[in-house]
C-alpha cells in the first residue's frame, strides 16, 4: 500500500492513500505508528539490569513532517556523558549536529528520554532540559522540537496489550514483560496530541 504525505504549513500533514485524504493532523498533533512504538519499548527494555536500579537514556525520533520514520538511540560517550536511575546527561549540540549530519531534511524531532518505574510527565529538571535543547536546535534546523517521557515500570512477565490513549498526550501499552506509558510534551511542558 503506498502512502504519501503532504505538508500544509509547517508543523501540518496530510495522509493519503491513493488520492484518498485518511487523517489531517494538526500542527499541535504528532502521529506514532505501531512499528515505531514497537522500536521505543526494544530501545527502554534494552536498560534493564537484573537487581539493580534501571538507568534512564535517552533516544529520539525524527521524520520530515509529523509522521516519525527514524529513531535515533543516541548511545555515543559523546552525546550521552552520564546517566543514573533520576537523570541523564547529554550534550545537547552534539546531540543534534549527529541527527542533522544523518538527515538535513528533518521537520520534527521528539527527544525521548525514560523514567524507569516512574512516571510519563516531566520534571523541573526534565523542562529546564526541553528548553535548553530548544535553544540549541535553532541553531542547527528551522524545524519543530517536542519532547517524551518514557515511563517504564515492573519487569515481570505478563500478557502483551495494544496500546491506548489515557489522555490527548499520553500512549500506555504492556509488552510481555514491562508498563510502558509515554507522555509528549512541548519546550514548555505543554501536552502535544499525539494519534496512534
Amino acid at each position: 500500500m503506498k502512502i504519501s504525505v503532504t505538508t500544509r504549513g509547517f508543523g501540518r500533514a496530510v495522509i493519503e492513500r491513493k488520492g484518498k485524504k485518511i487523517q489531517k493532523l494538526k500542527k499541535d498533533e504528532i502521529y506514532i505508528s505501531q512499528v515505531i512504538l514497537d522500536k521505543m519499548e526494544i530501545k527502554a527494555e534494552s536498560i534493564f539490569r537484573p537487581h539493580q536500579k534501571n538507568v534512564e537514556t535517552i533516544y529520539a525520533l525524527a521524520g520530515k513532517t509529523s509522521i516519525h520514520d527514524r529513531l535515533y538511540t543516541l548511545s555515543t560517550n559523546a552525546i550521552l556523558y552520564d546517566s543514573g536511575s533520576m537523570e541523564v546527561r547529554v550534550d545537547a549540540s552534539q546531540m543534534l549536529e549527529h541527527i542533522m549530519r544523518d538527515d538535513e531534511k528533518i521537520g520534527l524531532l521528539i527527544f525521548i528520554h525514560t523514567h524507569p518505574e516512574g512516571i510519563p510527565e516531566p520534571s523541573k529538571d526534565d523542562l529546564k532540559f526541553f528548553k535548553h535543547v530548544s535553544s540549541e536546535a535553532k541553531k542547527h534546523f528551522p524545524g519543530m522540537v517536542l519532547y517524551g517521557v518514557h515511563a517504564i515500570n515492573n519487569g515481570e512477565i505478563r500478557n502483551r496489550t495494544n496500546p491506548y490513549k489515557t489522555r490527548k498526550n499520553v500512549i500506555k501499552w504492556s509488552s510481555s514483560t514491562h508498563d510502558h506509558e509515554v507522555g509528549f510534551y512541548n519546550n514548555d511542558g505543554k501536552w502535544v496530541n499525539v494519534i496512534i
